[in-house]
């Protein structure tokens, strides 16, 4: 009985310390000025981004043309190219769309062409400008 006790007491103790790093984003070394929005941790609002860092927003360009976040660049999802890296293969890339999804297939394939960077998606225009202190643009 005692034996299984113990166990159970275990169990709990690698549940919670999961949930915890899980909350908390993990283990990784880092200043808390350079977290962004991982989709998981409810977003966090940079109080600046990094002068290298890219801004893409991977809708249409009619979808574009309607608004989008300051200082983005337009990257149509299904247009992504080895042409379209950017020269610094290691620069960080904020991408966003409607919903998250288009952004997604982008990062995978930004991945698969090589991009080595840094790369999150930020979903919605409105979730990006508020995570990264912008505005949205028409």
């Amino acid at each position: 009985m005692f034996n299984y006790i113990q166990k159970l007491f275990y169990a709990a103790g690698v549940v919670f310390l999961s949930a915890a790093a899980l909350q908390t984003g993990g283990c990784s070394a880092g200043s808390a000025e350079n977290e962004i929005y991982n989709g998981k941790t409810g977003g966090k609002k940079m109080n600046g981004i990094a002068e290298n860092t890219l801004i893409w927003d991977v809708r249409t360009p009619e979808e574009f043309a309607g608004s989008h976040v300051a200082g983005a660049e337009n990257h149509p999802y299904d247009q992504i190219s080895a042409s379209s890296l950017p020269e610094n293969r290691n620069a960080p890339i904020y991408l966003y769309c409607r919903s998250g999804r288009r952004a997604s297939i982008a990062m995978e394939k930004l991945r698969t062409l090589g991009h080595q960077g840094k790369m999150e998606n930020l979903q919605t225009p409105e979730n990006a400008a508020a995570v990264l202190g912008r505005q949205l643009e028409k």
